[in-house]
């Protein structure tokens, strides 16, 4: 096997020095189009792959995101991973998915794995509110947090939410539209505030509509 080759190689190779090769290759300052061009060919020449754990501890960055979902197995979270995946990409960022299972001390553990890892951010599905100590460790990680499905749970992260209120009254004009009169409702726990909104939307649409026999609203475990 060959021995892997380095950026002092490319430097020795192009006349240049080790920095101008880092800058000729991350487009950086200071170094005029001939001498990229050249530095580049030389790279391109000798196979060279750089060390990004070692430019991470130069810049400070990892370009990996993590993404911290309840289960990749239901068929909503694969769709959140992929757009996910597409985006982290579309920036030169790998992605890290982890699955909480609905735990929540996995999902804590999983935060302070990725943490460690030195991700750039973390886009996550809380499996429930966050309480004061969960969001303290979050903020303390210094890192940027996006929850998903979790609007107004906290001010100190930013949010990316559907309208879950107007998709469960969509749903409920759906079936009225088709001619039913007996309809029932299953939901998830209470707790999760966004199976909560989609039963309103649903149930005040059935309320406000005229003709419906009967509707009955069940909770059960699972949730997005």
């Amino acid at each position: 096997m060959s021995e892997k080759i380095k950026i002092k190689d490319v430097a020795r190779e192009s006349g240049v020095t080790i920095s101008t090769v880092s800058r000729a290759l991350n487009n950086g300052y200071g170094v005029n189009e001939l001498t990229r061009e050249r530095v580049v060919a030389v790279a391109t020449r000798l196979n060279y792959r750089p060390n990004r754990v070692a430019r991470g501890l130069v810049t400070g960055r990892s370009h990996s995101l993590g993404l911290i979902i309840s289960d990749i197995r239901n068929p909503f979270f694969a769709e959140v991973a992929r757009g996910a995946e597409d985006a982290a990409r579309a920036s030169a960022c790998d992605l890290v998915l982890c699955n909480s299972d609905l735990d929540a001390d996995k999902q804590m553990q999983y935060v302070q794995s990725l943490v460690e890892k030195r991700v750039d951010g973390i886009l996550m599905n809380s499996v429930s509110l966050l309480n004061q100590e969960q969001q303290a460790q979050l903020a303390d990680s210094g890192l940027p947090i996006v929850l998903l499905n979790r609007s107004g749970s906290s001010r100190t992260f930013s949010t990316v939410c559907a309208d879950n209120e107007s998709g469960g009254a969509l749903a409920a004009r759906y079936l009225l539209k088709l001619g039913h009169r007996k309809i029932a409702h299953l939901t998830g726990p209470r707790k999760h505030g966004n199976l909560s909104d989609r039963t309103r939307g649903f149930v005040t649409v059935l309320q406000s509509a005229p003709g419906v026999c009967s509707y009955r609203n069940s909770s059960a475990s699972g949730a997005r």
